[in-house]
């Protein structure tokens, strides 16, 4: 995309810019862990440089992460060069923000909310509010019958 559009070479020739192969996921969460600063347009990256605590542009004027760009953490700056070069300066110059994301409180929750909804099954089960039956399609995960009966609702299962 970066040759389609002529940006190619002034990207392979600045000091601060390593233009790489591309790398399996994991890499990718290590290469974003140890980045002073994300840029991006992905929403999926918006969270993951959050939860990394690493200060992140968004090139898009509007992003599904709300909670981010209000604990100022997320700065959704559209495609204006003046705005991307002026945030991107002031981030780099903030040896602070990094510990300030790390230390505020999640907008996403503790953690807990399976444990939690657990506890809650457990006690209605108990207290005999809640009954646990096998569904009737566990029937349609036995592979002998998915041959025998081709209905819909099987082969939306496979």
């Amino acid at each position: 995309m970066a040759r389609k559009f002529g940006l190619y070479e002034g990207l392979r020739k600045a000091p601060n810019i390593h233009l790489i192969d591309l790398v399996s996921y994991l890499d990718f969460i290590i290469l974003m862990e140890n980045s002073k600063i994300i840029l991006t347009d992905s929403g999926g990256i918006q969270k993951e440089a959050y939860l990394l605590d690493v200060p992140c542009v968004t090139l898009r004027h509007n992003t599904e992460w709300i909670e981010t760009v209000e604990l100022g953490c997320n700065f959704s700056v559209g495609a204006n060069e003046k705005i991307i070069t002026e945030t991107i300066k002031r981030l780099v110059k903030n040896d602070e923000l990094k510990k300030r994301i790390k230390f505020s409180p999640s907008p996403f929750g503790d953690g807990t909310a399976s444990q939690r909804i657990l506890t809650i099954i457990k006690r209605q089960y108990t207290n005999g509010k809640l009954k646990i039956t096998s569904p009737n399609m566990v029937k349609m995960l036995n592979p002998d019958h998915l041959h025998q009966n081709r209905s819909t609702a099987t082969r939306k299962l496979w």
